[in-house]
This record gives structure tokens, sequence and C-alpha cells, in this order.
């Protein structure tokens, strides 16, 4: 047999198999356009979720609890969404493609700080009326109410841990790819901002509010002694 009829029998193999790689070339590409689907609606989501916060908080300033707690059952559901679509299976996979899964994993990042946000958000609304709405319990006749006290340091242990998961998800957030990193560390950035006083005020306020119970005679009787001074007494002392 020639080299030539060799030849002959090779050609439609290797065309066979370049057919074969395109083709499968060709449906991995259009796996990853599936998968890239749930993502494009992350933007909206978040975007509405922030917007539902910024609501709720307006409203609550304006004394209206009705309104701030709408707003958070909002934010709640666009925060879900959002998550759902990042944090899928499409965003697995995207967020570990070189270069192109990093935006995608920092995007990851600040939707988990959104819902983080929000989590403290709900928590929020569900103990601002026992704390300082109309019909607040947590002074009554002049005492604490254990109760309702028990219930504030538990809601705040919760919110103090999603607000260093915030902060946490913020630091990671590299902001390094060209032409969409900058638009990332804005966002960033802008959510730093709103977290960082909150979660700094926490760690701040954590060992006491931890002894609160005790220094209220919860946890054994206490006596204290209030010295008043005037400001000549107070530099001498």
């Amino acid at each position: 047999m020639t080299s030539s009829a060799h030849a002959r029998r090779r050609t439609p193999s290797k065309a066979r198999r370049r057919w074969i790689v395109a083709g499968l070339l060709l449906l991995l590409l259009v796996g990853l356009a599936l998968l890239a689907l749930p993502l494009l609606k992350v933007p909206g989501e978040a975007q509405a979720a922030k917007t539902e916060l910024t609501t709720a908080a307006t409203a609550l300033q304006g004394g209206d609890t009705k309104a701030a707690r709408r707003a958070v059952i909002e934010a709640r559901r666009h925060a879900d969404a959002a998550q759902d679509a990042a944090q899928g299976i499409g965003g697995d996979v995207w967020s570990r493609i070189p270069l192109v899964g990093t935006p995608v994993a920092d995007a990851r990042h600040l939707v988990q700080a959104l819902d983080d946000a929000t989590s403290v958000a709900e928590i929020g609304i569900d103990l601002y009326p026992s704390v300082a709405g109309p019909r607040a319990t947590l002074f009554a006749d002049e005492r604490v109410d254990e109760a309702t006290l028990d219930a504030v340091l538990e809601g705040a242990e919760k919110a103090g841990t999603h607000l260093r998961s915030a902060r946490s998800e913020l630091d990671d957030i590299s902001a390094s790819t060209p032409v969409v990193g900058d638009t990332i560390a804005a966002n960033r950035d802008a959510a730093a901002a709103q977290v960082e006083p909150l979660a700094d005020g926490y760690d701040r306020a954590a060992p006491f509010l931890q002894q609160l119970p005790d220094l209220l005679g919860f946890e054994g009787e206490r006596s204290y002694l209030i010295a008043m001074l005037n400001p000549a007494e107070l530099r001498f002392s």
C-alpha cells in the first residue's frame, strides 16, 4: 500500500477530529453562556435591595415603622434573588475562569455583603419597637425589662456577626480587573462606608454589652456609688 493511500485514510479521520473538537468547544461556550444568564440579574436585584434599605432607613428616621418594615421585606426579596443568581452553579463556574472570573468573584463578595447588611436591617426593624417605639418594653416602671434586654443582646450579637461577615466580604474584593475594576471598587468603597462604622461600633460596644446583665443586677445584687463633682473637683481628682 502506498503512502498516498495512507494519507487519504488519515485525512477524513483528522477532519472528523477537528469537527468533534470544534463541536465540543461550541457546546462549552453555549453552556457557559447559559450559566451566565442568571448572573445578568445580579446588578438590578442588588441595586433594588440597596434602594429599599435606604428607603427603610429614611422611613425609620421619620418614625414610620410600618413603611420601614415593608421596605426591609422588599430588600430581603431582592437580596435573596441576587444571592440565588450570584451564588449558584453559574457563579461557581464563572468565578473560577482565569481573568473573567475575578469580577464575578468580586460581585459575589458584594452580594454576600449586601445579604449581611439586609440581615442587620431585619434584626434592627424587629428590635426597634421594643427599644424605641411608642410601646417600647425595654424600660418599664423605671426598670429594665430582663426579657427584652435578653432579646436585644441576642439580636445585637447576631447583627454583629453579620457586620463582621460583611466587612470580611468587602475586604476580599480585589477590584483588579481592567475596565470593570473601577466600578467594582466604587461599589465596594460605598458599601464599606456604611458597614465599617457599624462594625467598628459593635466591636467597641460588644464587651460592654456582654456585661450589661451583670451591671444591671440580673446576675446578682449590685450596689453603686454615684459621685457628682463640679469642674473644680474634677480637675483636682
